[in-house]
């Protein structure tokens, strides 16, 4: 890929042929891990072929599908689902991994690709493929079902012109038999085809199947056909058509590249999380798993993030972006805006691309939207180049970015600069810079302990009323107030970021919020990891704000946010030491007034303003 096209990526500038280059390059990549499953399968003998043929001859048929029609069978080997199956069974034949099915079944998914060319391509074919319980996925078409003995057993498709039946013994399907039979009814031999939505104009269309059939689809492990209602299909196609809009409206050049890099959305039950969830993976480029967004704004900008995800997924295909191993990237972890936990090298690099397009989406948002949703727009823009210009300073500065990680990174950091001398009105910004400290803070007492020593000699200054203030060199030796940058984990730490969430119901629905205010109590106000006094700040109620904070500090173990939450009332305020220390150093705070539980409590005020003052 040449430097002008990574170029352009970096700075944020995707376009149509930044678009075919990644595709191009995957394309290569993904040559390559099929020919190493090939070879891999040809070693592990008997125990990969089991009741079906051999894998060179599936792959014969593949290449006589190609001669065919070789765009045909680009696009089916260029499907998400098709590099997740090949990175799996890769990472099978090497590793010797165990999974519920036996290798022949997983690997027989080359059979079922070979058979879906034959059909999309029009030769005739005869060949057997897995049947996962019952179940037999053609890649691109659909799947058939019916009543099954064991839970790995093979089915036969024949294919000629076009046509094709799928069956076993006891039962045939082919696209004629779909019917009516409910998607849960095994008894009767059943068709059923894939789905596909096709949103935008003729020359500037995104089309991309609704997956919730492929084995390989759910990104780790496999699943089983889970049919997708019609209702829940007509859902998708009207957020998925309006988001598109948005998207080519906001940035034209953006949205041809993102078209051809977004193949497949993989939807999940809305139960299975509490918010909107989208996740995506390097093995599978073009596919995003994700929960139904509330609205076409969310989905919008979770196909930017995670398009940032995929472009930069297939840039280190091909180069290292960091030069340390694996083992030593994990155990040295950073804070992560975005995120509840700390978070390695490669995963903040990962996350700083992923929501630099984030940023860019809502800075484009704020030259369309008017009303509410441009005061949402400048504050998402606000928050998120405040969080990545955080990050990617983090970044930088590590030291271990390889030189082709440098030049990327520091591409981005030229745009990111550009967008902080950009204006957004005051209130907002102040809204977005309250809503990021807030974060850090509550993540700082989760998972950066101080120091036992700097701890209990500020707890007896304190109660002996003495003022403490070590010399710098003597601070810096012993590590009392400059904290090794070296987080310890906290599993309890979740919903860090609910004042981002509260914020933005204030933003775009006022008297929602001011309802929630009104039925909250305490440390429960109906938003996840958001207190009655956080939606009270948030209101403007400042009194009710300072009284909910200290009442929670009262409590055995109050909520991080009710700390980080006060320090953003002091500031308010403008008691700027007490600010300080309550945003800055949250977790030096709690645990001098934890140090002292035994004995008289000092009053967070007071306290947070004497530490404050001392703070280097």
């Amino acid at each position: 890929m040449p430097w002008s096209v990574v170029d352009q990526i970096a700075a944020g500038r995707p376009d149509q042929t930044s678009g075919a280059a990644l595709l191009a390059a995957e394309r290569n990549h993904r040559a390559v891990i099929l020919r190493a499953v090939l070879d891999e399968a040809r070693a592990a003998g008997a125990a990969a072929t089991g009741p079906l043929i051999a894998m060179d001859e599936a792959w014969d048929l593949l290449a006589t599908a190609e001669r065919a029609d070789p765009d045909q069978v680009a696009f089916l080997l260029g499907r998400p689902q098709v590099g997740a199956w090949a990175a799996r069974a890769l990472r099978r034949l090497r590793l010797g991994s165990t999974y519920e099915a036996p290798l022949w079944a997983d690997l027989g998914h080359l059979h079922a690709i070979a058979a879906a060319a034959a059909v999309r391509t029009g030769i005739q074919a005869r060949l057997a493929v897995p049947a996962w319980f019952g179940q037999v996925v053609l890649p691109t078409l659909g799947y058939a079902r019916g009543p099954y003995r064991d839970a790995w057993e093979p089915a036969l498709v024949e294919a000629k012109q076009g046509a094709f039946r799928v069956g076993t013994r006891r039962w045939q399907a082919f696209p004629s038999s779909s019917g009516d039979t409910p998607a849960d009814t095994l008894d009767v031999p059943t068709w059923r085809a894939a789905t596909w939505l096709r949103v935008g104009p003729p020359g500037a269309r995104l089309t991309v199947d609704l997956d919730d059939a492929s084995p390989y689809r759910i990104l780790l492990g496999t699943a089983r056909p889970a049919r997708v209602c019609p209702a829940t299909v007509g859902r998708w196609e009207s957020l998925l058509d309006e988001a598109w809009k948005l998207l080519r409206a906001a940035d034209p050049a953006r949205s041809q590249a993102l078209a051809a890099a977004t193949m497949t959305i993989v939807p999940l039950p809305p139960e299975s999380h509490s918010h909107m969830f989208s996740a995506s993976s390097g093995d599978a480029f073009g596919a995003l798993v994700a929960t139904e967004p509330d609205d076409a704004e969310t989905l919008a900008v979770t196909l930017v993030h995670e398009f940032n995800h995929a472009q930069l997924g297939v840039l280190m295909h091909l180069v290292d972006l960091v030069d340390a191993d694996a083992s030593a990237l994990d155990a040295h972890v950073f804070y992560a805006p975005w995120r509840d936990d700390p978070r390695p090298l490669v995963g903040l690099a990962q996350g700083v691309f992923a929501f630099f397009g984030v940023a860019s989406f809502w800075r484009g948002q704020v030259r369309l939207a008017a009303g509410t949703r441009a005061a949402r727009a400048y504050f998402e823009f606000a928050l998120w180049r405040r969080r990545v210009h955080t990050a990617l300073r983090r970044l930088r500065a590590d030291g271990r970015l390889t030189p082709f990680g440098t030049r990327f990174f520091d591409g981005v950091a030229v745009t990111v600069a550009g967008w902080l001398r950009e204006p957004v009105p005051p209130d907002l910004d102040a809204l977005a810079r309250a809503a990021a400290l807030d974060h850090y803070g509550r993540w700082r007492i989760h998972h950066l302990p101080p120091s036992p020593e700097l701890v209990d000699a500020l707890a007896l200054a304190w109660q002996n009323g003495l003022a403490f203030k070590p010399s710098a060199a003597r601070a810096v030796a012993r590590g009392w107030w400059h904290q090794p940058d070296v987080p310890v984990a906290d599993p309890a730490a979740r919903d860090l970021d609910g004042v981002v969430t509260a914020t933005r119901i204030w933003l775009t629905d006022r008297e929602r919020l001011r309802s929630m205010l009104a039925d909250a109590d305490g440390a429960h106000s109906g938003v996840a990891g958001v207190g009655s006094a956080d939606l009270a700040l948030l209101a403007g109620q400042r009194e009710r704000a300072r009284a909910g904070y200290l009442a929670e500090l009262a409590e055995p173990h109050p909520r991080a946010g009710a700390w980080t939450g006060l320090g953003r009332l002091m500031a308010a305020a403008g008691e700027a030491a007490a600010a300080r220390a309550l945003l800055e150093r949250p977790e030096l705070v709690r645990a001098v007034t934890e140090a002292m539980a035994g004995g008289k409590r000092p009053p967070p005020t007071r306290l947070a303003a004497w530490l404050g003052q001392m703070l280097p």
